[in-house]
């Protein structure tokens, strides 16, 4: 027999209930309320290959705007259809991407990406969230001085936080540019071999990881 307690008590649990699902549709039901898209901002690899990376990028006021970016810089839209679901735009038309835990997306076309175990698996993308910062000196030179000599072999050592596609790229003074490093890295310091010139002028080292350029240093090289 139901006692008039347990009946109370019940009561209680049911009027709780009623409030939370009010509570709950009013915030989803509020203008410009969106739902939290999981954060895939990260370093993929087409079919698990390390040769084979993808950076994604994401944007929008709840991360459903997305970017993909190859290893010869191109670029390619998308976006989240629900958070579950993701749509990328590329040359022969979209292809649909399902999200199969936190580490792999499965394509519609027969391919599948994955990533390795990140600090962004389970996070849900937050807008505002700080760009991926080293840790220590982004940049840093050896011999250290504010010019070079066309000719100087100089080494360039950079300082990432974690494993990703890393690009340093010589920007010469008119303006034109090439790779010295672009490739997987993991997290640490990595030095290369820097040579300025052949021209004299305003010369730059650009350091990017997963997309997002995280410091440039430029010099003034010289003849002498």
């Amino acid at each position: 027999m139901t006692t008039r307690a347990t009946r109370q008590s019940l009561g209680a649990i049911v009027a709780l209930g009623l409030a939370l699902a009010t509570l709950y549709t009013a915030v989803s039901a509020a203008p410009g309320a969106q739902p939290g898209f999981p954060d895939i901002s990260d370093t993929w690899f087409i079919g698990g290959f390390r040769d084979q990376p993808i950076e994604v990028q994401q944007s929008g006021p709840a991360g459903q705007t997305l970017a993909f970016w190859n290893t010869r810089r191109q670029a390619f839209e998308g976006r989240f259809e629900n958070p579950f679901t993701i749509i990328m735009t590329s040359a022969p038309g979209e292809v649909t991407g399902t999200l199969a835990g936190d580490n792999r997306i499965n394509w519609s076309d027969g391919s599948f990406w994955t990533r390795p175990g990140s600090g962004s698996a389970g996070r849900i993308w937050a807008p505002g969230a700080p760009a991926v910062a080293a840790r220590g000196p982004g940049l840093r030179f050896n011999p250290s001085n504010f010019q070079y000599r066309v000719g100087q072999l100089v080494q360039v050592c950079f300082t990432l936080p974690g494993e990703g596609r890393v690009v340093l790229t010589d920007v010469l003074p008119d303006r034109s540019a090439w790779d010295l490093v672009n490739d997987i890295r993991g997290p640490g310091e990595s030095c290369v071999s820097w040579v300025p010139g052949p021209d004299d002028g305003r010369e730059c080292i650009r350091l990017v990881f997963r997309v997002t350029q995280l410091e440039e240093k430029c010099f003034q090289v010289v003849r002498r």
